[in-house]
């Protein structure tokens, strides 16, 4: 298994992934870990980097 982390925007700004399909999809392996970031829509990294950034900064430091 591999530590994974799922990246979710607002539905309602053109995220994909809802918070309910997330929480089922990490339900499915326990190294997956949810973050969704609260502004962004489908490019979460272009809308809302700082928080995207902290985001990524937190799992890495969990994993390492």
């Amino acid at each position: 298994t591999c530590p994974t982390l799922l990246v979710t925007g607002d539905p309602d700004l053109g995220a994909i992934v809802t918070p309910e399909v997330a929480e089922a999809i990490a339900g499915l392996q326990p190294q997956i870990q949810v973050a969704h970031i609260a502004g962004a829509g489908h490019n979460i990294r272009r809308e809302q980097f700082e928080r995207f950034l902290g985001a990524v900064t937190i799992f890495i430091q969990t994993v390492i």
